[in-house]
């Protein structure tokens, strides 16, 4: 019976923007898909940031939450989450509670009643989130205010660890990281990756993506999709395109995205003279996402730390391949389709070098760009990752 009958789910998370890009899709896509299987989903999270991109299946239910400053915006989203949970479990019993950030699994496990429902935390990355740095870098923490703001930090992550029921790490790296704070027996870790849509991203004429774009068959095409934040290091990406064109190569970089860097980016650009060579292409979705994915060559992973990028994701699927650096889970995920696409040190120079390595070989990235598009369908689709998270939370809820 259990096997079968369709779930009563609670997903907590303390922030719902599912038009953004990487972790911030994940909610909605599994939500979706989850509440399509048959499964009576509820979403609690606070005001959903920006327009939803769909007619939401699961329902939404908001709370208040400040986010004037880091400790606000942790204590409220802890206290406001808890409450609005109690709510809605008195309301109509859950069979499994999946909490998708910190903030609310502490608010959840913290002050939880004794007999609750079986629960799950979704591991997208360890507890150093954009908050705790500014709270740090803002507040000049260091000696022992740095440190107790670290034993928070270990606080919150290990009060999570210790009561979840389940955890879903997102990538091997997010196993491992698991197991150095977690101890003892890691039975409760499950690996079920980010997913993409295999529909949606799919390969298309390259030659009419670039002249819908204004972009010659004579250029190679590097595209790089994220948020315009430090720890993506897109300077990186900007130098190893310097590096590129001073070697003679016709190169285009698509930077899609918006954030906090852009402005920082663009004078770099300026400095460096590639104009003609970096588009600073904002904010897109849907057809214009797909668009610029399938009037690229390959994507360019500079970043300092990434998980099991849904961009990546999303271009593999497109059929291009992805250079990176050994940093996160990038390697963990571009090795699937060739060790060689990963640069032995995070240095421009050495990027540079090993994209170079690439372009000197005739039909080379075309073909791994069908490796990767492979890999995506067979492995990465999200139909078959949310299938696996059903088959796991049922493994977890209680008769």
């Amino acid at each position: 019976m259990l096997a079968s009958r369709p779930l009563e789910i609670l997903y907590v998370r303390s922030l719902y923007r599912p038009a953004d890009f990487g972790g911030n899709r994940y909610p909605w896509e599994v939500t979706q898909r989850l509440a399509r299987r048959g499964h009576r989903v509820r979403v609690i999270t606070p005001r959903p940031a920006g327009p939803l991109p769909g007619e939401p299946l699961a329902q939404i239910k908001t709370y208040p939450a400040s986010r004037r400053t880091p400790f606000e915006t942790f204590v409220t989203n802890a206290l406001m989450s808890r409450l609005t949970v109690e709510r809605a479990l008195r309301e109509r019993p859950a069979d499994i509670v999946v909490l998708s950030s910190y903030e609310v699994a502490y608010g959840y496990f913290r002050f939880a009643r004794r007999r609750r429902p079986a629960s799950a935390f979704i591991y997208h990355s360890r507890f150093r989130s954009d908050a705790v740095e500014r709270l740090r870098t803002a507040s000049g923490l260091n000696g022992s205010a740095g440190a107790l703001l670290s034993r928070f930090v270990a606080h919150v992550e290990s009060t999570t660890f210790r009561y979840a029921d389940l955890l879903i790490a997102v990538s091997p790296y997010s196993k491992v990281e698991i197991e150095q704070r977690v101890g003892g027996s890691t039975e409760r870790i499950r690996v079920i990756p980010t997913g993409v849509d295999t529909d949606v991203f799919a390969p298309g004429s390259r030659r009419i993506a670039r002249q819908a774009l204004g972009i010659t068959d004579d250029d190679v095409v590097f595209i790089a999709v994220g948020r315009l934040v430090p720890v993506k290091r897109y300077d990186r990406a900007l130098r190893t395109v310097d590096l590129l064109r001073r070697a003679g190569r016709r190169v285009v970089l698509l930077l899609v995205g918006t954030g906090p860097e852009a402005e920082r980016l663009q004078a770099l650009t300026q400095e460096l003279g590639l104009e003609d060579q970096v588009r600073f292409e904002g904010f897109r979705e849907n057809d214009e996402l797909r668009l610029r994915y399938q009037a690229a060559d390959a994507q360019l992973c500079t970043s300092e730390f990434e998980n099991w990028s849904l961009s990546l994701l999303e271009g593999f699927a497109s059929g291009i391949p992805a250079f990176g650096v050994p940093r996160g889970s990038i390697p963990d995920l571009l090795r699937l389709v060739d060790a060689s696409l990963i640069s032995d040190t995070v240095e421009p120079e050495q990027i540079a070098e090993t994209i170079a390595i690439h372009l000197g070989q005739a039909g080379r990235l075309g073909a791994l760009g069908k490796r990767a598009r492979a890999i995506a369908v067979s492995r990465f689709d999200w139909e078959r990752v949310v299938g696996d998270l059903e088959a796991s939370f049922r493994s977890v809820i209680r008769p």
